[in-house]
């Protein structure tokens, strides 16, 4: 059994006295590959530190929802005395303050810094969550699907109440190639992204028993648009609530899909994992 977490987020701080042990509980279950999802520039450089140093480590770049305004900005003169990629490293420079080019340049910048290990654009998105205002959030995603398909790679996307405003903005778009991230709605929602080209995130979701219309849903899509996934150190299964979650706990994913659809372990691991690779490996 081999096994590709397509989303964590261990180049977090959360994970620094312990990475090398999470890796190994990983190894010990058949992990192969795990990509490190991107959230804001400061993090890129943290990822690809890890991608030189771990052969099984590949990453995203993106700016995620959650991460478009820093917590400290400083004065507008802080800033015009250094570059935008420095200012945006340093958490000084708001995203606000960037058209769409130099969103799009600081992107193509660290593809060509890290292009060994980048596979896919994102994490990206909307989510009516976070303070961030519609308006913004879609103009940043806007040129993060615009750079996806000028390099054709892959988006990795992330939503959370704003279903209708993203599947019509990739639509719109024209992107057709991705994974819906920690998906959680109906079998109707999932087949609208699936039609647009997109794979179906699982994870620690499907263990919860109140999760019947998500659990529904992943029972009935087709094994082939599906993909393994933790979003570590966040959305821990069932019975784990509060811990930090890790890729070890794919193996469990893989258990509960086995019972929800009532198919083979081995054999569903084995189509996840060529899913995986046929979207992320180069």
């Amino acid at each position: 059994m081999k096994l590709f977490d397509t989303h964590t987020h261990l180049d977090f701080a959360c994970f620094d006295e312990d990475r090398e042990a999470v890796l190994a509980r990983f190894q010990s279950i058949g992990g192969e590959r795990i990509l490190l999802a991107g959230v804001s520039h400061s993090q890129w450089a943290i990822a690809a530190e890890l991608c030189q140093r771990h052969a099984k480590l590949c990453m995203s770049v993106g700016f995620h929802p959650h991460f478009l305004e820093p917590q400290d900005p400083v004065a507008v003169a802080d800033i015009e005395a250094t570059s935008a990629s420095d200012a945006i490293s340093r958490g000084i420079l708001r995203l606000s303050n960037l058209d769409a080019n130099q969103l799009q340049c600081q992107l193509a910048e660290a593809l060509e810094l890290y292009a060994d290990y980048v596979v896919a654009v994102g994490e990206c998105g909307l989510d009516k969550m976070v303070q961030t205002p519609m308006a913004e959030q879609l103009r940043v995603l806007e040129a993060q699907l615009a750079f996806a398909m000028q390099v054709q790679l892959p988006v990795i996307l992330h939503c959370r109440g704003a279903h209708n405003e993203l599947l019509q903005c990739i639509s719109q778009r024209g992107v057709h190639s991705g994974v819906i991230h920690a998906f959680s709605g109906s079998v109707e929602l999932a087949q609208e992204y699936i039609r647009r080209g997109f794979k179906i995130g699982v994870g620690g979701t499907i263990s919860y028993a109140r999760a019947a219309k998500t659990r529904r849903a992943i029972a009935q899509l087709p094994l082939t648009e599906l993909l393994l996934e933790t979003d570590s150190p966040d959305m821990p299964h069932e019975g784990f609530q509060g811990q930090r979650n890790e890729p070890y706990h794919c193996g469990n994913t893989i258990r509960q899909l086995a019972v929800l659809r009532d198919e083979d372990e081995e054999t569903i691991a084995q189509q996840l994992w060529q899913n995986a690779i046929s979207l992320f490996e180069k």
